[in-house]
Order: structure tokens, then sequence, then C-alpha cells
């Protein structure tokens, strides 16, 4: 008996000991019948019914951070959901483009709180997105498509990416890329003016899209099968997508003057993550982290939404992270405060002095009250000449307990800014008491105003200069810090 009929009659005995077990099985069944047919139904739908438990719990996750308030939500995005509001689209407002300030115009005219109306056009879009991915993996995929299918599904639309960009943060990064893949769908499926159109409506959302680029230009040289003249048909649609813009008065070329303004916000194509752009780019110079402190310093209680804050809270971990990042060679602080809490704000200059790394401050506008311990807590200040630091005693609003031990409480956090300033800074501790005290500068307040060469003569500041000029010293301070550590 040769090796293949043994095979076949092991199947055979295999098979007929399978059959009896399940007839065995079959008389001493206990299911009911309802239960069976639930049962039935899970194993014929089970694809769909996963879909489904997916579905469900992507949107349940979703409704937990639609109320969150991120720092971008605040401080821009409802300020511009505002002004679209009242303004309507007939000038840019805010640094997206043109279509997708219609479609916040459009959100304006319906009773929506303008947080959810941002988070519910990308969530919207999170599921398009994870829709197209399924498609496209059912498509490529070989053997078991529909369990692919429905495994990108559920890793796009559970993605925590996706997730903390729409429904956290309100983000529109869905937007361009639901149009970027359904480009490639239409564009594997040969529908070449198809494809040139959504990869157009990206464009028009997303200086991003132009990454997607490359993939069109492969597809046209290696299949040749449509001309280059369809590559027209992306700013095309771009402008259509903005059509209603363009109609209330805005130019056709804001457009490219918006994303040319954009691409002057970054000058690194990587910035606080490692990608494949690290391995090929070099960059010149010294890698210097600027640190901006702006408006009030907001600690232990929450200022008005309205009001430009340096959270204290913020401060702390962007110090840590920036002392602890071997990529950062020394860091700048640019300055423009109106004071705030000075029990935060003297412990942020605590951290500051602390940092081994060189660092300079520049101050740009003001450096009121809390901000002069953050200017000279650097190793090098600079000050602008128009710039005016302000030094005046401790002060509290709201309620005040008239005891001693209020006053005693007052002056010790006084001496402790005072002797703080004095550690770091030029001047001496009466003149520096004299100034805080003076009478005859201000209508309604104790303090003195000092402009730019006057705080370098009381001794505050290091020196007067520009961006440039504090920009030179810092590259000369880590040069030397460098050279040091190779001497040794």
């Amino acid at each position: 008996m040769n090796a293949k009929r043994i095979a076949n009659v092991r199947f055979a005995l295999f098979a007929k000991g399978y059959q009896d077990e399940k007839a065995e099985g079959a008389k001493g069944e206990k299911m009911f019948k309802a239960e069976k047919r639930v049962v039935e139904f899970i194993e014929k739908h089970v694809t769909v019914l996963f879909c489904l438990a997916v579905l469900v719990t992507g949107c349940l996750l979703r409704i937990v951070g639609f109320h969150y308030l991120s720092d971008d939500m605040r401080l821009y995005l409802l300020k511009w959901y505002g002004r679209i509001a009242e303004e309507g689209i007939s000038q840019q407002i805010g640094n997206y483009n043109i279509p997708y300030q219609i479609i916040i115009w459009i959100l304006t005219k319906f009773p929506l709180n303008p947080i959810h109306a941002y988070k519910v056009v990308s969530c919207a879009f999170d599921l398009g997105l994870a829709i197209l991915c399924g498609g496209l993996t059912y498509w490529f995929a070989r053997g078991r498509k529909e369990i692919k299918a429905v495994l990108a599904f559920a890793c796009v639309f559970c993605s925590p990416i996706v997730l903390l960009n729409s429904a956290v943060w309100g983000q529109c990064d869905s937007i361009y890329t639901f149009f970027g893949i359904l480009a490639f769908v239409l564009l594997y499926k040969e529908k070449y003016a198809l494809s040139m159109l959504a990869f157009g409506a990206a464009f028009a959302f997303k200086l991003q899209a132009v990454f997607f680029l490359p993939f069109f230009l492969i597809c046209y040289l290696c299949r040749k099968k449509f001309s280059i003249v369809q590559f027209l048909i992306v700013p095309a649609t771009a402008v259509f997508l903005s059509l209603p813009g363009l109609l209330a008065g805005r130019n056709v070329m804001e457009l490219i003057d918006i994303y040319k303004k954009q691409t002057n916000t970054y000058n690194r194509v990587y910035v606080n993550f490692p990608n494949i752009y690290t391995l090929i780019t070099t960059e010149k110079g010294h890698r210097i982290g600027i640190v901006t402190i702006i408006g009030e310093i907001e600690g232990h209680t929450l200022l008005a939404a309205n009001a430009k804050t340096t959270k204290y809270e913020h401060m702390i971990p962007l110090l840590i992270g920036m002392e602890n990042d071997a990529s950062v060679d020394g860091i700048l602080f640019v300055l423009n405060t109106i004071g705030g809490d000075v029990e935060c704000g003297l412990a942020m200059a605590e951290l500051i002095a602390a940092i081994q790394k060189p660092t300079i401050s520049l101050v740009i506008g003001g450096s009121h009250s809390i901000g002069i311990p953050l200017a000279v807590a650097t190793d090098c200040s600079f000050i602008v000449p128009s710039a005016t630091m302000l030094a005046h005693p401790v002060r509290m609003s709201g309620t005040v307990l008239g005891a001693p031990q209020t006053y005693y409480q007052f002056n010790q956090m006084q001496e402790r800014i005072i002797g703080f300033i004095c550690r770091h800074a030029a001047i001496k501790k009466t003149r520096l008491e004299e100034l805080m005290l003076a009478k005859d500068t201000m209508a309604k307040d104790l303090g003195t105003i000092l402009v730019g060469e006057e705080a370098v003569n009381e001794g505050l500041i290091s020196h007067v200069g520009s961006l440039g000029d504090a920009m030179l010293t810092l590259e000369r301070m880590i040069a030397g810090k460098k050279t040091a550590q190779k001497g040794v």
C-alpha cells in the first residue's frame, strides 16, 4: 500500500469518527431553540456584529473626550469661531485655508456648542477614513479579506492618535487624510480624474497633503495611463471648494499665501519626534530651544478665558524636558509679561536658573513684577530699547484679612523675590527696594518703570540688544561650553 492510499484511509477513518462524535453530541444537546437561533445568527453575521461593536466603542470613546478644552481650542479655535460668526468668510481668520473656514461658517448658523461643532466634523471624517481604509485593505488582501478589512476599520476608527486628534483636540487632520486615502482608492481603481479631484480636495484643506504627491508622480511614470494635464484638476478643485469665499471678496492668491505663511512656522522637517528625516537631514549651527513667557503667569488659580497666560503647570514639564533633551544645546526665553501669580512665577524662575545648558532671556515688550525674576534667571539677559521693566511690591487683589500676619506673609514673599533678583542680577538690595517703593512714577501705584537702557544701568538686565544679539551670544555660549567639554 503506497503512502497516498494510507493517507486516504486515515482521512476516511477520521471523518467517520468525527461524524459519530457529532451524532452523539446531538443526542445530548441541551440548548434551547431560541438560544440556538441566536448563536447561529451571531456565527452567520459575526463580521457585521464586530463592525457594529467597533463603531459603538469608537463613538463612546469620542463622547468621553467631546467636552475637553485643549489649549489650541481655548487660545485659537474658539476665537476664530466667534470672529467667523461675526465677520463671515470675506477675510482670512486664523491659519486654516478657505474651505475649512467655509465649513466653520456654515456650522455657526446652527445652535451648536463651538467646541462640539469643531469636533463633530472631524469625527465624521474619522468614520469615513476608517471605512476607506477597510475597503482599501479588502481590495489588496489575499485570503480572509473580510476579516482583514474589518480589523483595518477597527484599527483606524479606534486608534488613539485618531481619537485624540479629532475628539479631544478638535483638529481637522482626518479631513485631508480622508480625501488623500480616497484619492488612493480611486487611483487603484484607475479612475484617474476622480483621484485627482480627491487629491485636490485634500490639498485644499491642508498643505500636508503635498506628501501624497510623489505617489501620483510614480503612478504617472510607471502606468502611463493618464495625462500630466490631469494634474491641473488638483488646483482647480482647490479653487472650486474656495468659491464661496472668493465670491465674498477673497483673492484667489490667498490660497497660496496661507500655505506660504504656514511654511515659515517651522523650519525643521522633524520636531520632538524621531522619523526617517532625522537620518537624511543635517542642521546648520546649534540647536536652540525657544520658550515664550507671555501675558500673565497663571498659577494656582485659573484666569479668565480671554486672558493671555503662561501656565505654570505647562512650563514645568517643558523646562524639565528641554533640560533632558540631548538635541537642545541652549534655550532662548522670550518675555513679554504683565505679572501674575508671584509664587508660581518665582518657582518657574528657580527652575530656569537651575538649567545647566546655556540660557538667555530677551525682554521684547514688558517684564513686569514677577517677570523680573524670570528675566534675570538666565545666564545672560537682553532687553530691546523700547521694552520696559516694572518693579513694584507684592500685591493681591480681592479680599484681604486685615491682620499683622497678612503683612508678614506679603513681606516674606517680597523678601524671597528680592533675594532671588539680587542673586542673579547686579542690582543692590537697597536700590531695588527703593525702585519698588517709589511714589513718583505711577499715579495709582507704587513702583518704577525702567525703559530699555535704564534697566541695564540699574543692573537688572545685562545688555540692550535685539533678537540677533541674543542669538549670537547664545551661539557663542554654546560653542564655548562644547569646547570646554572637549578639553575636559
